[in-house]
């Protein structure tokens, strides 16, 4: 089967946990012999010329530009695939008037919505960290309509769409992250320091940064002094750190920032724990997976760990309250029994939920018993058919219309 994916940008698996699970994505579709093409209206990058070296065919395509037309015309998809909200809203329309019969498929890749909701609840002092019916929402919700499937990053999102804003689970399907069976790990004592690790374009993980430097690290070099611990360390690393975090770095007070780690794997299993100290955001967090990877326990908040908690176990420790989450990290970094236990669950939470040879199966059942079932699903599906009656007409005229200008 010929599959089109579209992306906002070309994939970076080794600068975020959103580009490496892209590329998971990717490679199951290859192994399940489908023909995969990726287009995207960034600019040509050697981002880009990666995926063209796996064998996936490439393409630089604006969404206003009948370019596209053409390109999807002569190329015929069984599959497209929708890297978030703002790209379905920008090309389904035209997927829909040029290739009717393509199974269209969303990559919510997490709640957007949830995310920017949560954002706006810290500046409110609003703890309740729900998701609110915001303009955000109901364009979300209006492409996870439109489309025939929506890729749902965890139990934790899917359950919010279901039960709160009742989206019918016909229309999901939880896809999360893909990983190998995890080598054998690093021990306690063959570890040292700690570790926060982010991409500097996700706010998210810039306002943890800041936490960190202003407000936790102090009273956490306090917690480990208590314990005899003068010389530990806090190491950020990241790919696309803003200057503001870059200047944070001061070695007398022993908080390092070291910019993009080479090798996130062999940076991550020299650390005794992870710190994910965020107080927004959405979806699954690759910081804490990537860690339990090699072995390193977390000490996450409930945000960080939202999706990743199986029958009550998380590889690490989670703390809501921020004037206890010095006394937690001193605790997990010093006690071994506590570190071994964290260890082993993180181990397991891998190999149960994000297993890449069971998640990729899934993925590609789904996919395979959609092709043939999607004109029933399309048929009981009324809300979609009422929004593609009404309401992306404005989206396709607009662009339309931009089209028109551009070419004057």
């Amino acid at each position: 089967m010929k599959l089109l994916w579209i992306g906002t940008v070309w994939p970076e698996p080794d600068a975020s946990a959103a580009g490496s699970r892209t590329m998971r994505l990717l490679e199951a579709c290859q192994e399940a012999a489908h023909e995969v093409r990726f287009v995207s209206p960034c600019q040509e990058n050697l981002h880009q010329k990666a995926l063209e070296s796996r064998g996936i065919h490439t393409a630089r395509l604006m969404p206003n530009d009948s370019a596209f037309d053409s390109y999807i015309s002569a190329y015929k998809p069984e599959i497209v695939c929708f890297d978030r909200f703002m790209i379905e809203e920008q090309f389904s329309w035209r997927v829909r008037e040029h290739a009717p019969d393509t199974l269209r498929v969303l990559d919510t890749v997490d709640l957007h919505s949830l995310r920017r909701d949560r954002q706006r609840s810290i500046r409110s002092e609003d703890s309740t960290h729900s998701l609110s019916i915001s303009d955000d929402t109901l364009r979300e919700l209006a492409s996870i309509y439109r489309s025939d499937l929506s890729l749902i990053i965890s139990r934790a999102e899917e359950s919010l769409l279901t039960d709160k804003l009742g989206v019918p689970t016909s229309l999901l399907e939880v896809t999360g992250f893909f990983y190998p069976s995890p080598p054998p790990f690093r021990g306690w004592e063959e570890r040292k320091n700690l570790v926060f690790i982010g991409n500097g374009l996700h706010e998210p993980n810039l306002d943890a940064v800041r936490l960190l430097k202003h407000t936790l690290w102090g009273a956490i070099r306090a917690a480990l002094a208590d314990q005899g611990l003068k010389d530990v360390e806090l190491h950020v690393y990241g790919a696309y750190l803003p200057q503001e975090i870059m200047q944070f770095d001061n070695p007398r007070e022993r908080f390092r920032v070291m910019g993009k780690a080479g090798d996130v794997y062999e940076t991550l299993q020299r650390y005794r724990c992870t710190l994910a100290p965020l107080r927004f955001g959405a979806g699954l967090k690759g910081k804490v997976s990537d860690g339990w990877m090699v072995g390193t326990p977390c000490i996450a908040t409930p945000i960080a760990a939202e999706g990743m908690v199986y029958e009550e176990r998380f590889g690490g420790v989670i703390e809501e309250r921020m004037e206890h989450y010095p006394q937690r990290v001193a605790e997990l970094y010093t006690d071994t029994s506590s570190w071994n236990t964290a260890q082993a669950s993180g181990r397991e939470i891998l190999t149960t939920l994000f297993s890449q040879a069971t998640n990729a199966r899934i993925f590609q059942d789904r996919l395979t018993r959609l092709i043939h079932e999607k004109e029933e699903l399309r048929q009981r599906n009324i809300v979609g058919s009422m929004l593609w009656y009404h309401g992306l007409r404005s989206t396709e005229y607009f662009s339309r219309w931009i089209e028109c200008k551009n070419k004057v």
